[in-house]
């Protein structure tokens, strides 16, 4: 079950790039995990209050809202159709200010990506009243986290058994919560005390049981005689030193619940930025040597944003490439662009925008003009 840093809310694409679906594992029907948030089968979440739905922080970052949709309580590898009236609108969401992403074992795909504050929450627009949320660990469940402790990851991450184009439904692997010490001899100088790491204790050759793409942002879960409890958030694994799923005996990292209540549970998060209305990024101006070219990006809602700017040339054919130092919103079209953009025919200018603030950013598409002597 893995998928780490991509997600496709409904039709929606985000996109990710930490963990995976379960290697290993059993299908669990989604009437013993009903607070399982089904985000397309690219990511997972979790509903914990009736209007949030908490994730992995690289299923959102980067990602625009506009369209997207979750369904809580449903599993989607079983809907057929009319997913559109089964699923919960989105009001918004909102990722971890201090979330990043860094290249400490590989760096030859986004996937290779260790994350670090990887947690985000999805905002409903609408409460879901029908199915109990899960409950998150406290301060005062120490034990439950303790090395040697049972718990299961839960999530919609490949098991490389589908059928190509069938969703792969719900699917349970249980493992063997270990400590901080034992998970940085795997990964050094990569592991803090807000993660928590799992491990398959069981099997001595592959394939092992461990998260896969899609199970990212889904639940590290500790059953106890109260009901599930919530330890941590899937967030990167084996794919981190280019090792596929369920291959080597790497442990699953986690981001550990208890040490991000705060932004958890804040009773106003900052809304991340996402385009109003339907406008689309445009560059206005002839591409002409000598000309001034402006890339006018859509508008924004959420809070107060800081806009930034890409410029890159390459041609029709494909391929391109940033210019140095070109981040405004204006690009005066030099000769040395112009050369730059590859063999005579089809020479294009490029731009993208990008909306960010502390609740997270947005990334638009790409908008072209054509380049001429």
């Amino acid at each position: 079950m893995r998928s780490i840093l991509a997600l496709t809310l409904l039709v929606t694409a985000f996109g990710a790039a930490p963990a995976q679906a379960g290697s290993g594992g059993t299908t669990l029907p989604i009437e013993q995990a009903p607070y399982i948030a089904w985000l397309g089968g690219r990511c997972t979440g979790t509903l914990i209050s009736p209007t949030r739905i908490l994730t992995a922080a690289h299923c959102l970052d980067g990602q625009d809202i506009a369209d997207a949709r979750v369904l809580v309580g449903i599993d989607g590898s079983t809907v057929k159709s009319g997913a559109r009236k089964l699923a919960v609108p989105v009001r918004g969401y909102s990722v971890h200010p201090k979330y990043k992403l860094s290249f400490p074992f590989a760096h030859k795909s986004p996937q290779n990506a260790i994350a670090v504050n990887d947690v985000g929450l999805i905002l409903l627009a609408k409460p879901v009243t029908t199915i109990a949320p899960v409950r998150l660990a406290g301060s005062g469940d120490g034990a439950l986290e303790a090395a040697g402790g049972a718990a299961s990851i839960l999530g919609y991450g490949i098991t490389g058994l589908e059928t190509p184009g069938v969703p792969t439904p719900l699917h349970q692997e249980t493992l063997t919560l270990i400590s901080s010490g034992d998970c940085g001899m795997s990964y050094p100088n990569a592991i803090s005390a807000t993660m928590l790491c799992t491990a398959d204790h069981v099997h001595q050759a592959a394939p092992f049981t461990m998260a896969c793409p899609g199970d990212s942002g889904g639940p590290v879960i500790a059953q106890t005689s109260g009901g599930p409890v919530q330890l941590g958030v899937t967030s990167w694994g084996a794919e981190v030193k280019e090792v596929g799923c369920g291959q080597a005996p790497l442990p699953d990292v986690a981001m550990r619940v208890s040490s991000f209540a705060a932004f958890i549970n804040q009773s106003k998060p900052v809304i991340a930025p996402h385009a109003a209305g339907h406008g689309h990024i445009h560059i206005v101006g002839l591409g002409r040597v000598g000309h001034t070219v402006t890339c006018k990006a859509p508008k924004f809602t959420g809070a107060p944003l800081k806009l930034s700017y890409e410029w890159s040339v390459g041609t029709s054919s494909g391929g391109s490439r940033v210019i140095p130092g070109a981040h405004g919103a204006k690009l005066k079209i030099t000769d040395k662009i112009y050369k730059s953009a590859g063999p005579p025919a089809g020479r294009y200018a490029f731009c993208s925008a990008s909306a960010r603030n502390a609740g997270g950013s947005v990334d638009t598409d790409l908008a072209a003009v054509r380049l001429k002597k």
